[in-house]
C-alpha cells in the first residue's frame, strides 16, 4: 500500500510482501479493508502513547494540548508508516459506494484517537468537562489534523510544530465558546 496505494494494492500484493498466506490474511483481517484498519488502530496505539495524559507535562491545558499535538505532528514529520495510514484515510473516502462502511470504520478510529488525547489534555479541568470538550470537538481536532497533514505533504517547506501550534490554538477558540 506504501507504494501503490490502496486502490493498487491487492491482496495478493499484501501476501507476496507479508510472506503469509492469503488464507491467513483473510482468517486475521477478513479483507484488504481489514489489513488497512488494523494498520490504522495500531497507529492509533502509538498517538495515544505518545500524546496521551502521561506525556504531557503542565497543568494547564493549553500547554498540555501544544505538547500532545506537536507529538502528533513530530508522527506526520517523521514516521512514514503513520503518514502511510493518514494518507489512506485520505485515499479510501474515494471510490466505489461499497467503502462506505469501510470509510465510517476508518474515521471511526480516527474520531476515538482524536477524543482520547482531548479527554487526556483537558482532564485537569475535570472528568465531565473533558468528556464534553473531547465529544464536541473530536471531529474538528480530526478534520484539523488531517488538514495539517496534507499542508505539510504541499508545502515541505511549512514548520510541522507551526502547524500543530495553528491546530491547538484553534482548538482553544473553539473550547473557549463551549463554556
Amino acid at each position: 500500500m506504501a507504494t501503490k496505494g490502496y486502490d493498487g494494492t491487492s491482496v495478493a500484493d499484501l501476501v507476496q510482501e507479508s510472506g503469509l498466506s492469503a488464507t491467513s490474511i483473510y482468517w486475521h483481517f477478513g479483507s484488504k479493508e481489514g489489513v488497512l484498519l488494523a494498520l490504522i488502530e495500531r497507529q492509533q496505539e502509538r498517538i495515544l502513547a505518545q500524546t496521551g495524559p502521561d506525556h504531557v507535562d503542565g497543568a494547564a491545558p493549553p500547554d498540555r494540548l501544544h505538547q500532545a499535538l506537536r507529538g502528533t505532528g513530530h508522527l506526520i514529520r517523521e514516521d512514514p508508516i503513520f503518514r502511510l495510514t493518514m494518507m489512506l484515510q485520505l485515499e479510501i473516502t474515494t471510490g466505489p459506494p461499497d467503502r462506505q462502511e469501510a470509510l465510517r470504520r476508518v474515521f471511526t478510529v480516527g474520531r476515538r484517537t482524536a477524543k482520547e488525547m482531548l479527554r487526556g489534555v483537558f482532564a485537569p479541568r475535570g472528568e465531565q468537562r473533558a468528556n464534553q470538550i473531547a465529544e464536541q470537538l473530536g471531529d474538528i481536532t480530526q478534520a484539523l489534523l488531517l488538514g495539517a497533514l496534507v499542508t505539510s505533504l504541499i508545502n515541505p517547506n511549512q514548520a510541522v510544530d507551526d502547524l500543530m501550534d495553528g491546530v491547538a490554538e484553534a482548538i482553544l477558540a473553539v473550547e473557549a465558546d463551549l463554556e
